[in-house]
């Protein structure tokens, strides 16, 4: 069956394109506020959220069939040495990541304080369809504050929602 091949084939992407627009406008506003140098998108998909960025350098990182250009990376973010993978990368490239963007799937990342201990992201912009699992990802998150939480209804007559939270790192 292949009614959903142009979202899941290449990387996950939105499927709701109105809504995704919105999304993807008040990433662009509040991201742009400060300079991205460096952007490193997990489960970015497609490029879907990060296309529109004004950025020196990307980082896309997902599950690929084939890649779409030099700066997607095709890597399980659930397998067990992955953050040693994209720091090595994030190195061989040398890429600054000032801005993290990530929408992981209905999982979460169970252990996004280790990855932001590690890659030190400036900013965060952390989309999610599971409430539950953004709070458990966030609550042992240390020296990051919340500057803005959005819901969007990408789903219209359910009860999902997927949720936007920007994050700032106190220094």
């Amino acid at each position: 069956m292949n009614w959903n091949k142009p979202y899941s084939e290449g990387g996950f992407s939105q499927v709701y394109e109105e809504m995704n627009l919105k999304l993807k406008k008040i990433l662009q506003e509040e991201l742009e506020k400060q300079n991205i140098s460096g952007l490193l998108d997990l489960f970015g998909g497609n490029g879907n959220l990060s296309e529109g960025l004004s950025y020196k350098n990307r980082l896309c990182v997902d599950i690929y069939q084939n890649l779409k250009g030099e700066d997607f990376l095709n890597l399980n973010l659930y397998e067990d040495h992955a953050l040693g993978k994209i720091l090595k990368e994030i190195k061989k490239r040398e890429l600054f990541v000032s801005h993290l963007i990530l929408d992981p799937p209905r999982s979460g990342l169970r252990d996004l304080h280790y990855w932001l201990d590690q890659i030190k992201p400036k900013y965060v912009a952390y989309v999610s369809c599971d409430p539950h699992t953004m709070v458990r990802d966030l609550e042992k998150i240390q020296g990051y504050s919340i500057q803005k939480s959005l819901l969007f209804d990408f789903f219209p007559s359910t009860f999902h929602f997927e949720s936007l939270i920007f994050l700032e790192r106190k220094d």
